[in-house]
């Protein structure tokens, strides 16, 4: 049997031999197809890695205008109950006498309007209701001929806020539009509980938002139809429309792209009806590759996050032209093609030097080496650092000639860790012949740096180390994306000054800082004077230039190492660090003076109070923040436009 197969494999190979057409040939196929399954799996995961961050991206983002709008209402809900007259209607409502239950809805309906129609105006909140304790409802703006009846069973965050008395949010289809419900119960001075409030912000107003940062994307909202039929009124039900081909689905608000693309284009229609199921069962985000009239979209599916709502009954599409997965399929085929013209090359090498199988085996390995990291910037070093081969994009990216790389040490030139070569983490990679990942920086010629993601990989021939290749790829985009979206969470989209939650950690920074090595530091409250009176005559347009003003007047007057915030409202924040007590009172008079003798607009005059604090050593934030807070009130009570310790 041995000798049978011996015979066999040995006539196989004089076959080969004899007629090398066949064996070039075979190499190809082999070649051809392996290099094919790379260059797809390459595609493959570039494509679910662009999917996957699209994803992440766009969730991160809806969280954080989520929780900024969040912070809005917050402030709303703050003006409302610590509005005397507010509580002493709702307390009125208590009785249950039904003339004084009339009184007070009409009392706190004149009362709280011209509030309701800012908040409606300007950040889309179209649901105002007030909810007694017992579950019934006392009045709604948005239909204040509607009350007395029991929303526990349609509105079960209400109930549990009544019952647990602590706030809470989901999201909701409303009896008018979907979005964002904040329900907060309310209590007088004496903690007496007198129901609840509830605020629902539309998420066309989020969208808004989203449209802004992301002019190019189309945002819609899916909602069951039995949830639209249950939930909404009559009149408002014209704002959600059926779908072609897609039953039991409505779409809010249809207009764009995407809802054109929705009413021909039968292959969309069937991935939302395959898709929809699995995401309501997963409650995971994803995002799909779509190809419709030869154009690359990315078609999200996102879910509202929240405790108590529906969002299993509505889904967040987000259409978004692809044109870089359109690149990267064009990338594939550019490189299928590159491949299979290698293979033939190789092919016929092997056919017209298969006596050379040793020499061209050894091409074949370093060329291997070479394409299995190509895609970027790339150059190769010789065990020295010396750079023997550099590729075109390398040059483009960098803005050198060939010439001037090749032939010479390349950390010298481009690499940031300049000095001494031996500590380059490139050139110990390669000294030492082993592989390296890592992000690192460029100097381009003109002097600018070039973030980049570095792959680095040895070289060997006949097992005995040569070199390295080093594939580098552009990450600019990457790291000035996640830049924004870090400024996003940390700073006041009005005035620009750090917000609210930034500050908080800074405080609590500072504060461990002082307590281990007694370094004082020191806060300065300071509120606008007769805010509300520049809002009442010149509007509110007028009061967040005004804000504006007032912003660019702090940090004018301020170190680099200090801190300015928004604190809410009119009222701002400021650290100021390694800072004691009588020079944090120069830095607020200073401040002071600069408000009063600089009219907004050359003609609005304004003034500020500020309390002034300095931390004791043992002392927590909250309370710091509390102290500077009654001085700001003694400045205010003793004629404001002054500064109080």
């Amino acid at each position: 049997m041995k000798s049978t197969f011996q015979r066999f494999h040995s006539s196989l190979f004089r076959l080969l031999w004899t007629y090398p057409l066949a064996l070039s040939s075979l190499v190809f196929l082999l070649l051809s197809s392996i290099f094919s399954l790379y260059f797809w799996s390459v595609y493959k995961r570039e494509v679910d890695s662009d999917l996957e961050n699209t994803t992440k991206e766009l969730r991160h983002i809806w969280t954080a205008i989520s929780k900024a709008h969040e912070d809005m209402v917050l402030h709303y809900y703050r003006t409302f109950t610590e509005d005397e007259k507010t509580l002493s209607y709702l307390r009125m409502a208590l009785s249950k006498d039904e003339r004084s239950l009339a009184l007070a809805r009409a009392g706190l309906y004149r009362h709280l309007w011209k509030s309701y129609e800012e908040m409606s105006d300007r950040f889309y909140i179209k649901h105002l209701t007030f909810v007694l304790p017992d579950n019934l409802v006392f009045l709604r703006f948005h239909a204040p001929e509607l009350y007395g009846d029991d929303v526990a069973l349609l509105r079960p965050d209400i109930a549990l806020v009544n019952e647990k008395k602590e706030p809470t949010s989901s999201f909701l289809v409303g009896d008018v539009t979907s979005g964002y419900c904040y329900v907060f119960p309310i209590f007088d001075g004496e903690r007496h509980h007198l129901g609840t409030v509830s605020f629902c912000k539309s998420t066309e107003s989020i969208k808004g938002v989203l449209m802004e940062l992301f002019p190019d994307k189309d945002f819609y909202l899916l909602v069951m139809e039995e949830v639209v039929r249950k939930r909404v009124l009559e009149e408002y039900r014209w704002l959600y429309r059926p779908i072609k081909g897609l039953k039991g689905w409505l779409i809010e608000k249809p207009e764009g792209e995407l809802y054109s693309l929705l009413e021909h284009e039968g292959v969309l229609k069937e991935l939302i009806k395959k898709r929809l199921p699995s995401l309501m069962e997963s409650k995971k985000d994803f995002t799909h590759q779509l190809i419709l009239n030869k154009k690359y979209y990315r078609l999200t599916f996102l879910r509202p996050s929240e405790k108590y709502g529906q969002s299993h009954a509505v889904t967040l599409l987000i259409l978004s032209p692809a044109p870089e997965l359109a690149l990267a399929y064009s990338r594939f085929l550019n490189s299928l093609f590159t491949s299979l013209s290698f293979n033939f090359v190789i092919s016929g090498i092997l056919y017209l030097y298969f006596k050379k199988v040793h020499t061209i085996r050894e091409q074949q390995e370093k060329l291997e080496t070479i394409t299995s990291v190509m895609g970027g910037g790339l150059f190769v070093l010789d065990r020295h650092g010396v750079a023997v081969y550099v590729n075109q994009t390398a040059c483009h990216m960098l803005g050198y000639s060939s010439e001037e790389l090749l032939g010479k040490v390349v950390h010298d030139i481009i690499h940031v860790h300049r000095g001494d070569i031996h500590e380059c983490p490139i050139f110990k990679a390669t000294a030492e012949g082993r592989g390296l990942d890592y992000d690192d920086s460029f100097i381009r010629k003109d002097g600018s740096l070039l973030d980049v993601h570095i792959r680095v990989r040895p070289i060997f021939v006949n097992h005995k180390f040569s070199g390295s290749v080093v594939l580098f790829y552009d990450i600019s985009e990457r790291k000035k994306k996640e830049e924004e979206l870090y400024k996003l969470a940390i700073t006041d989209p009005l005035t620009g000054l750090y917000n609210r939650r930034f500050m908080l950690d800074q405080l609590m920074r500072v504060k461990l800082m002082a307590e281990r090595y007694s370094i004082p530091f020191s806060v300065l409250f300071i509120d606008l004077d007769n805010f509300k009176k520049i809002n009442d005559i010149y509007g509110h347009e007028m009061g967040d230039r005004v804000l504006k003003a007032t912003a660019n007047v702090i940090k004018s007057c301020l170190r680099r190492t200090d801190i300015p915030s928004r604190w809410g409202g009119e009222e701002f924040l400021v650290l100021l660090e390694n800072t004691g007590l009588q020079e944090a009172v120069d830095v607020a008079e200073r401040i002071r003076k600069e408000i009063e003798t600089e009219p907004v607009e050359g003609f609005l005059k304004i003034t500020i109070s500020i309390g002034v604090a300095q931390y004791s050593k043992g002392e927590d934030v909250d309370s710091l923040i509390d102290r500077a807070d009654k001085a700001l009130y003694r400045a205010k009570a003793t004629g404001k436009n002054r500064v109080s310790t």
